[in-house]
């Protein structure tokens, strides 16, 4: 039997191109994905779409910039109590998912969240946080906040300066 499922998995690994590999063997609603992401420069700028985010964000927040190098600043429509970060990798498939149907605020647990996340900021009780991202590799990160007993999270790309910002969008052409 072992055998078999190992000549399953190498024959889809040979046989199949890379979507559609990462569609049977990956999972829309992973927690350390990113399929997408709104980058913005400010508060108060337009937010450019990347991918087809995997965020259930739902106007409760908005982190900018985005990408941060340093610092990234959330803003809330009320007051924030927790915030997680968690390494995330990016992912382009499931770009035809509609996520705001299939992500939903218990989709993970509180716990399942804080165990994987790599930087935490409890007790905040804000609505303006800036968080220090200092101690982040540069990579795809996803943020967490809760708000209200209700978890709320947004997709990052954490930058040291030395991609442009065009790549980035390229990347996710």
């Amino acid at each position: 039997m072992k055998k078999l499922v190992i000549s399953l998995i190498s024959l889809c690994t040979l046989g199949c191109d890379k979507d559609t590999q990462e569609n049977i063997l990956g999972d829309p609603t992973s927690i350390d994905i990113v399929t997408g992401m709104h980058i913005r420069s400010s508060r108060n700028s337009a937010p450019i779409l990347l991918g087809n985010p995997n965020s259930n964000n739902k106007d409760n927040f908005i982190a900018f910039p985005n990408p941060p190098i340093g610092t990234l600043y959330i803003s809330a429509t009320s007051k924030i109590s927790n915030v997680w970060i968690i390494p995330s990798m990016a992912k382009k498939s499931f770009q035809e998912i509609g996520f705001s149907e299939i992500l939903t605020s218990d989709i993970y647990t509180e716990n399942e969240i804080d165990s994987r996340s790599e930087l935490r900021f409890p007790d905040q009780n804000a609505t303006e946080i800036a968080l220090p991202l200092e101690r982040l590799k540069v990579g795809y990160y996803k943020v967490f906040i809760k708000k209200n007993d209700t978890l709320y999270w947004d997709n990052i790309y954490v930058s040291d300066g030395s991609i442009g910002i065009e790549k980035l969008i390229d990347s996710w052409k």
